[in-house]
C-alpha cells in the first residue's frame, strides 16, 4: 500500500531550472518558498517562488523577463504505477515579474551575511503566452462549442506536454471570432454553452498542472470529494497538517463572506424562462 503524505517535508523539489539566452541555472539550492495555484475561474496556471541568492542571479543571469521554469517535483502517495510516490511535472512557466528584491539584515544588529539578498519571481504558464501572443478572426458554421474549443486549442495553444478535457456540449452553432485571444473566446464561449445531458449553462474553462479542461460545473460538483474543510479543534494534530492523510483539513473558525445575491444573478440569467440569441450572419434574432 502506497505511503500518505504525513509532512511538508514529504515534497521534494527535484529540480528547478531557469533557462535564458544566455543558458540554464539550477534554482533549487537558492530556494525557499515555492507555489503553484490553480483555480477553476482562472485561465491559466499561475506560480511564485521566493529565492535567497549571494550570486546576484537577477544581474548575473540576468533576469529580464524572457526567462522560462523548468521544474519537478516528488511527492508521497499512490502514483498509481506500484511505487509510494508519484512525480509532479508542470508545464513550462514564464518569468513575468520581479519583485519584493532587498538585502537580508538581522532584525537586532542591522548586519547580514554579505551580498545576501532575498527576491521573488512570479510566473504564468506558457499557455497564457501563446494566448497573449495570438488572435482569432475565424467564422464557424454548424459547429458545437465543444468542436470550436478543441479547434482553437489545437491551432493556438497546444504545446505537446498537456491534454484538453471538454465535455460534450448540445447544438451547433453559427459564430464568428471577432479578433479575439483564445482565452477571451472560450470565456465567452463557456457562457453559450450547453451540456448534452442538462440545460444549465455554467461552463468554466480552467488549466491545471495536468492539462487544460472544458467542463460544466455541475460535472465538477459529481466527482469526488478531493479536500474538506471541518470546524474542529486542532490539539491533536502535532503536524498541524494531519488532516491532509484523511483528505480534510482542520479549521478554528469557519466565516461565510457572501451568500445568494439575487440582482446579480438575474442579471446572469439565472432566473430567465426563455434565451434570446442574436444571429450575426443571418442578422436575425431568435427566442
Amino acid at each position: 500500500m502506497a505511503k500518505k503524505q504525513i509532512n511538508v517535508s514529504e515534497v521534494k523539489v527535484e529540480k528547478i531550472d531557469i533557462e535564458s539566452s544566455f543558458g540554464k541555472y539550477d534554482l533549487v539550492p537558492h530556494l525557499e518558498e515555492l507555489n503553484i495555484y490553480e483555480s477553476i475561474f482562472s485561465n491559466h496556471l499561475q506560480a511564485h517562488i521566493t529565492l535567497n541568492d549571494a550570486y546576484n542571479i537577477p544581474y548575473k543571469l540576468p533576469i529580464v523577463g524572457e526567462e522560462i521554469i523548468d521544474c519537478k517535483i516528488k511527492m508521497e502517495g499512490d502514483s498509481g504505477e506500484d511505487k509510494d510516490y508519484r512525480i509532479v511535472n508542470p508545464p513550462n512557466l514564464h518569468v513575468h515579474e520581479l519583485l519584493d528584491r532587498y538585502k537580508l539584515v538581522d532584525p537586532d544588529t542591522g548586519l547580514g551575511p554579505a551580498q545576501m539578498q532575498r527576491f521573488s519571481l512570479n510566473f504564468v504558464s506558457e499557455q497564457y503566452i501563446s494566448n497573449f501572443h495570438s488572435r482569432i478572426s475565424k467564422s464557424y458554421r454548424d459547429w458545437t462549442i465543444g468542436d470550436i474549443v478543441e479547434d482553437i486549442y489545437n491551432n493556438y495553444l497546444d504545446d505537446d506536454k498537456g491534454f484538453l478535457n471538454i465535455q460534450d456540449t448540445a447544438r451547433t452553432e453559427n459564430i464568428i471570432i471577432p479578433n479575439w485571444h483564445p482565452h477571451d473566446a472560450f470565456n465567452w464561449l463557456a457562457r453559450r454553452a450547453q451540456p448534452t445531458d442538462s440545460v444549465a449553462v455554467n461552463y468554466v474553462y480552467y488549466e491545471t498542472i495536468d492539462g487544460s479542461h472544458f467542463v460544466s460545473l455541475e460535472s465538477l460538483s459529481r466527482v469526488d470529494t478531493v479536500l474538506s474543510i471541518i470546524q474542529t479543534p486542532r490539539e491533536s494534530d502535532p503536524h498541524k497538517i494531519e488532516g491532509l492523510t484523511g483528505n480534510f483539513i482542520k479549521a478554528d473558525d469557519i466565516s461565510f463572506i457572501a451568500n445568494n445575491n439575487k440582482i446579480k444573478n438575474i442579471s446572469r440569467g439565472q432566473y430567465a424562462s426563455k434565451l434570446i440569441t442574436h444571429d450575426i450572419l443571418t442578422k436575425q434574432i431568435a427566442q
